[in-house]
C-alpha cells in the first residue's frame, strides 16, 4: 500500500544508472581501441596450414628471398657450425637470439598481411649488408 492509501506495483522498466551508462561507454570505447589496433601488417597471424623453409648455413640464408601468402609459417633451420639469430629489419616482435638458435635449432614464425619483411643474423651482417633475407608475402 502506498502512503497515499493506493497500491503500489512494481516497474518493468529497466532503471537506467549513471553506472550503467559509464560502464555501456567503457565497453564500447575499449572495443573500439581493440578493433584499431587489428594488426593487418605483415606481422598478423592467421595460420593458412604451409611452411616454407629456410635453411640457415655459415654466412646465408637459402633461399633467401621467398614469396609466401599471408598465414604461412615460415620455418629457419640452423645447418650451419655457428650459432646464428634472426631479427626483423623494423620492429622486435619476431626473432630469435643466438642462444635459442644453436647448430641443428629451428625457429619459426607466421606471417600475416601483405608486404615485405627483410631480417639479417646480426652476427654475420647487418640491415641491408651480409647475412641477410627477405620475405615477400603477397595477397592469396
Amino acid at each position: 500500500m502506498n502512503f497515499d492509501g493506493g497500491e503500489s506495483t512494481a516497474s518493468t522498466t529497466p532503471r537506467i544508472t549513471r553506472r550503467t551508462v559509464l560502464a555501456a561507454a567503457g565497453a564500447a570505447a575499449a572495443a573500439a581501441i581493440i578493433a584499431a589496433c587489428k594488426d593487418d601488417g605483415p606481422y598478423a597471424i592467421e595460420p593458412n596450414g604451409i611452411v616454407v623453409d629456410v635453411e640457415t648455413v655459415d654466412n646465408a640464408f637459402s633461399p633467401d628471398r621467398i614469396e609466401i601468402t599471408p598465414g604461412t609459417e615460415v620455418r629457419w633451420t640452423n645447418l650451419g657450425r655457428k650459432a646464428h639469430d634472426i631479427f626483423p629489419v623494423e620492429g622486435n616482435d619476431w626473432g630469435v637470439s643466438t642462444e635459442g638458435f644453436p647448430p641443428g635449432a629451428t625457429y619459426s614464425h607466421i606471417f600475416g598481411g601483405v608486404g615485405e619483411v627483410p631480417y639479417y643474423c646480426a652476427v654475420h651482417g647487418k640491415p641491408g649488408f651480409g647475412m641477410i633475407g627477405t620475405i615477400v608475402v603477397v595477397d592469396a
